[in-house]
């Protein structure tokens, strides 16, 4: 009977292919085994990204992916990392759909938009309890020099 030969052949071998950068990836450099985590703030939305980009007006990007600000908020500025940094629409104003850059848009008169309206006609929130139809005795109008509706008193004080 013949002896049993193990043979072990170990290969070495390059890539075979290479292989893109996912989205919220980026690689800047050359010969490279993997791809960079796109920092919080930043955006590297398509595969094969090679450098990054700062998150754009109107939207937050974790991770590099770039999230539009929900209705009701805005992205007033650039690099946004979450949506908490998304600014609440300010009273007076709605902000309707995604990715607002800046409140743009006056509530309907007779109704009171406290902050975070997405439209025209908001209901209360938890946050804003105030939004909705003008209380029995109050009212409300557009101001067009002003950001903020006043409401009166029936006695016409500012409430």
């Amino acid at each position: 009977m013949l002896p049993c030969i193990f043979t072990v052949i170990t290969y070495h071998l390059g890539a075979l292919t290479e292989q893109p950068c996912k989205p919220g990836e980026y690689q800047p450099s050359r010969g490279q085994s993997e791809c960079i985590a796109c920092p919080n703030g930043t955006m590297c939305p398509e595969s094969n990204t090679t450098s990054l980009s700062t998150c754009e007006l109107g939207y937050y990007c974790p991770a590099g992916l770039p999230i539009p600000c929900p209705a009701g908020t805005y992205g007033g500025s650039v690099g946004l990392k979450t949506v908490s940094q998304c600014s609440n629409c300010t009273a007076g104003k709605y902000c309707p759909g995604l990715a607002n850059t800046a409140p743009s848009s006056l509530c309907a008169a007779g109704w009171y938009c406290e902050g975070g309206a997405n439209n025209p006609t908001p209901s209360p929130s938890s946050h804003f309890p105030r939004n909705g139809p003008c209380k029995k005795g109050k009212y409300s109008r557009f101001l067009e020099k002003y950001a903020v509706m006043p409401v009166y008193t029936s006695n016409r004080q500012f409430a």
